[in-house]
């Protein structure tokens, strides 16, 4: 029973090592990006800054005519246009650009 279970286990991992050279001979270097918040239509519920992997959205100081404290995108080089930020926002407030 012992051999047997060696025997998977080797086969597992060789099949397993094939999988990451694979996928690290296929992998692209992120690409650039930046996003723009709807100040007026944003209200305040703060998914998009958990969302964001990278920290760039932040609360804003001041209020819209709602009398929302809305979000603002704080800039980044690091941004790489991912669209987590937007997928989560219910009120379709973030646009999302890729150079």
């Amino acid at each position: 029973m012992l051999d047997i279970t060696h025997e998977l286990r080797k086969k597992s991992r060789a099949g397993l090592d094939a999988r990451l050279t694979f996928l690290k001979g296929t992998t692209t270097p992120l690409k650039k990006g930046r996003i723009t918040i709807d100040f007026e239509r944003c209200k305040e519920c703060h998914l998009c800054v958990y969302a964001c992997k990278n920290g760039h959205i932040q609360p804003a100081s001041d209020y819209n005519s709602k009398g929302y404290r809305p979000v603002v995108y704080c800039g980044g080089e690091d941004c790489t246009g991912c669209t987590l930020c937007a997928i989560t926002c219910p009120e379709i407030a973030i646009e999302v650009y890729r150079e």
